[in-house]
């Protein structure tokens, strides 16, 4: 053991190497993953999962399992849902004015004006979390105003990508895709596409998916699907079962005392019913009640009825037990993905609580792919839109969406109504980050400024209608001692006053 000892031969060899010292810009290690002509070394023992092949088995797994499939659904619906917001640039050096205009220049390009509506390309790049990685290519076109924007942003289907260009670190230049028409290469530069990858588990520029988690699961649940439809298949309980004396009206054809005619009438009404015993109002069946005789000399009837008829039955099997492994592996399936709050309620179990807190987890993976999906927008397409338009990159807006939240009318009201009785002013960057909670739209800056003008003209006006009225009564007041001497002058003085008969002046 001394060699490994300070100042032992291992030591002294380490020692070289420290002293040989190395540039911190430059980096020393490497990845773990293989890469050899740019195909991905995968280290899969089934063929099915090795290669391009393994997106096809992917693909399968979603199409046949119904499980995955909704699961899937769910999580791309989710993803697609939220109102994606733009924020312009802020700082000090920054022009706040044209910061907003390239702001809303960008919502309006991505949002409004390219073939494929937004929500359906944020789908499509939620993929990413199921397939391991997900790449879209973008294609630049000359708008009216001279500016450039985008004429589409399209996928690039993962069977499509057959080669990686990476360097010795495994930084993504390029990819390699396998046109499925032609089976010609094309080589799409990594400036052109957006690209997401989930590499928390590898290094992989492939990633490794949700899916791939799954296969094992999914192969036995067809398994077991497959078993309990041969044990349906082969399970003889409820088959109807007829008897008949066919051996005595054979013996009295064969000797002349009946005819085939009448024997085969004898059976008749119990085959229809053996060829059509479905149930239904009119079905119906009549036999005849004699028993078998003993065979002693007593010749006493038997218990045994010559026509009879019964359903198979049998004892107790294994598809119960088969029920519940399927149900299982279902809820590992949706585990997986995290939706297993859609099986809540199945068998009637389950509480309010509880699926508060499932979706609540689901919101929580849903807004984590949203925030890869924000950080890979602002840097594969804003950015290049940036540079392709030749702006000022300090002015790139953050990308945003809102919270995935699910909250009651109820909710929302007593969230208003706390709000509305606090002390907070609608201005307090705290007042918009409850908003944001309860997933309400913020108040503009803008519009508190216009509530702001609009409230004190309002008071203005009213302390003015106020003043006008103390004005006339204070004017008529004034006016009113004037008036009374002329109340007190008789009707001699005053001809146009005619005095009632009867009264004294």
């Amino acid at each position: 053991m001394s060699m490994f000892k300070r100042g032992g031969f291992i030591d002294n060899v380490f020692q070289s190497i420290r002293t040989s010292g190395g540039s911190n810009r430059k980096t020393a290690g490497t990845g773990g993953t293989n890469v050899y002509g740019g195909y991905v070394e995968q280290r899969e023992k089934s063929p099915a999962l090795q290669g391009r092949a393994r997106y096809k088995t992917f693909s399968e797994m979603i199409v046949n399992t119904t499980i995955l499939g909704a699961g899937v659904r769910l999580l791309l619906n989710l993803i697609s849902k939220p109102a994606w917001k733009f924020e312009p640039a802020t700082g000090d050096d920054i022009d706040l004015e044209e910061a907003d205009r390239l702001a809303h220049e960008v919502e309006r390009i991505l949002t409004e004006e390219m073939a494929t509506p937004w929500p359906r390309i944020v789908r499509r790049l939620g993929m990413f979390k199921m397939h391991g990685f997900s790449i879209h290519e973008w294609t630049a076109r000359r708008r009216d105003d001279g500016t450039l924007g985008f004429v589409d942003i399209e996928v690039r289907p993962q069977i499509t990508i057959e080669r990686w260009d990476l360097d010795e670190v495994g930084t993504v230049f390029g990819v390699m895709q396998r046109d499925p028409q032609t089976q010609r290469e094309n080589y799409l530069p990594r400036s052109r596409l957006v690209y997401l990858v989930d590499d928390a588990i590898n290094d992989s520029p492939e990633g490794l998916g949700l899916l791939r988690h799954a296969v094992e699961a999914v192969r036995r649940l067809e398994r077991f699907e497959q078993l309990e439809g041969y044990a349906f298949e082969s399970d003889l309980r409820g088959v109807p079962i007829a008897r008949a004396p066919l051996q005595e009206l054979r013996d009295q054809v064969e000797a002349g005392t009946m005819k085939k005619e009448d024997a085969d009438k004898h059976i008749e009404g119990l085959d229809n019913f053996l060829k059509k015993h479905i149930l239904n109002p009119a079905r119906g069946l009549m036999l005849e009640s004699q028993t078998y005789e003993k065979a002693d000399e007593t010749k006493q009837a038997s218990a045994a009825r010559k026509f009879d008829i019964e359903l198979l039955t049998g004892g107790s099997t294994s598809q119960d037990a088969v029920n519940r492994t399927i149900e299982r592996i279902n809820r590992e399936v949706a585990r997986v993905l995290g939706v297993e709050g859609i099986l809540l309620g199945e068998g009637g179990t389950g509480s309010l609580a509880l699926s508060r807190s499932k979706a609540e987890t689901l919101a929580e993976i849903v807004d984590s792919a949203l925030n890869d999906i924000c950080a890979a927008v602002r840097r594969d397409v804003v950015r290049p839109l940036f540079v392709i338009n030749g702006w000022d990159e300090k002015l790139i807006p953050t990308v945003k969406t809102e919270a995935l939240q699910h909250r009651t009318l109820e909710e929302i009201t007593t969230a208003l109504r706390d709000l509305a009785a606090s002390p907070l002013d609608p201005a307090d960057e705290a007042f918009g980050e409850i908003l944001d909670l309860a997933g309400l739209t913020r108040i503009s800056v803008e519009d508190i400024e216009a509530r702001e003008v609009k409230r004190v003209k309002e008071e203005e006006r009213m302390l003015a209608a106020q003043q006008a009225a103390a004005a006339a009564v204070a004017s008529q007041s004034e006016a009113e001692p004037n008036a009374k001497p002329d109340a007190g002058k008789s009707s001699e003085e005053n001809p146009e006053v005619e005095t009632p008969e009867g009264d004294e002046t």
